[in-house]
This record gives C-alpha cells, sequence and structure tokens, in this order.
C-alpha cells in the first residue's frame, strides 16, 4: 500500500505542470551560443571532443533573432558557406567531428559530423539549425 502512495505521489508530482497549462521553455539559441562560445572556439579542429558534447544543445534550442555576425563572432569563421542558387537564404557549417583532424592513433567513425545554421539572406538572421555528415 505504501509503494501505491509513492508512486501515485511521483505521478501527481509529474503531471502537475500540465495540469495547470505550464510548459517547459526551451532555452534559446542566444543562450546557448553565450555558455558555449569559448570552448567551441577551443575545439576548432574538433579534436578535444567539446563539439561533439555540446552540438545537441544548438538542435534543441529556441531560434530567437541571432544575427549571423553575433554568430561568427561567437562560435568564429564556419568550416564552410553553402550556397544556394535561387534562394533565400544559406548555411554556415561548423564541424563537430572530423576524423582526418584526429590523432593518428585514434579509432573512431570514418567521416565528419556537423552542424548548420541556415542564415536569410535579406536580414542576416539565424532561420534553422540542423545537422549533417559526410564521408571522404
Amino acid at each position: 500500500m505504501k509503494s501505491v502512495k509513492i508512486v501515485l505521489f511521483f505521478i501527481i508530482i509529474y503531471i502537475s505542470p500540465s495540469l495547470y497549462g505550464q510548459k517547459t521553455k526551451r532555452v534559446t539559441c542566444s543562450n546557448v551560443i553565450n555558455e558555449t562560445w569559448y570552448f567551441w572556439k577551443k575545439d576548432s579542429l574538433t579534436k578535444n571532443g567539446y563539439r561533439k558534447a555540446v552540438y545537441r544543445k544548438f538542435l534543441d534550442c529556441q531560434i530567437d533573432s541571432v544575427h549571423m555576425n553575433y554568430l561568427v563572432s561567437k562560435l568564429g569563421k564556419p568550416t564552410l558557406v553553402r550556397t544556394y542558387k535561387n534562394e533565400k537564404f544559406f548555411d554556415l557549417l561548423y564541424d563537430y567531428y572530423d576524423y582526418k583532424k584526429m590523432d593518428k592513433d585514434f579509432r573512431g567513425p570514418y567521416g565528419y559530423d556537423y552542424l548548420f545554421f541556415s542564415v536569410g539572406k535579406n536580414d542576416s538572421l539565424i532561420t534553422d539549425i540542423d545537422w549533417g555528415s559526410g564521408d571522404y
């Protein structure tokens, strides 16, 4: 009987925010940039694993008014700028894993993974954040 009460207590705690219409807020992308920029730049060769450890924060953040210049000033120069013909945006790609940049004795997946920030050509604001991968 005591275990049933404990289970009911945790169920009530778990669902109580939804009963009052409260939703958990996602962290803004500006905040993610501010909390990760220093060590992101330190891991520019993707060798120490910091970028790989935090890239999901960028995928999960709420996109706010982040200007391309602010992003580049904090995260550094992108690995690649990808443009598209007849599109109203371009992508800034930042590697977060690259096999070729690892030490010679490193054993891991052969290829590379990257985040890309889509930027509107008219206002230079970040419109989307996603990831991709490739091989050599």
